[in-house]
Formats: structure tokens, sequence, C-alpha cells
């Protein structure tokens, strides 16, 4: 963080970008906290995932049943 501070001394809504456009700073918050979770929750429901059978066959090593 205090690199950070060091590398960018100048606060986000005083740089010139966020002058020019008045609302880009708070867009860009809103896709920093809303982005990954929604991309996370996407990936999570699309992909086949670990928690998901890629077969119809039963694992021994999980206590389930063969018939």
């Amino acid at each position: 963080m205090v690199g950070a501070g060091r590398r960018w001394p100048t606060p986000l809504l005083e740089q010139a970008w966020a002058l020019r456009h008045p609302a880009a700073p708070v867009w860009l918050a809103l896709a920093l906290v809303i982005g990954p979770p929604l991309l996370i929750a996407w990936w999570l429901l699309a992909g086949p995932g670990p928690f998901r059978r890629s077969s119809g066959r039963s694992n021994p090593d999980r206590g389930e049943s063969s018939d």
C-alpha cells in the first residue's frame, strides 16, 4: 500500500481522466466491486466444475451404493 501511494500520490478523483469524466470513477468502483463476484458465479454455474459428476458411475470411495 505504501508503494502504491508513492507511485500514485494523486487521489483517484483528482486525476486528469476522472476530472474529464466525473462518472468514470463510480463505474470503475462498481466494476471492481461487482465484477469479480459475478464472474466467479458465472464460472461456477457454467462449467462442469469439481462438484459435478462427469459420469453416471458411483464412487465407492465416497461411500455411495452401487445399486
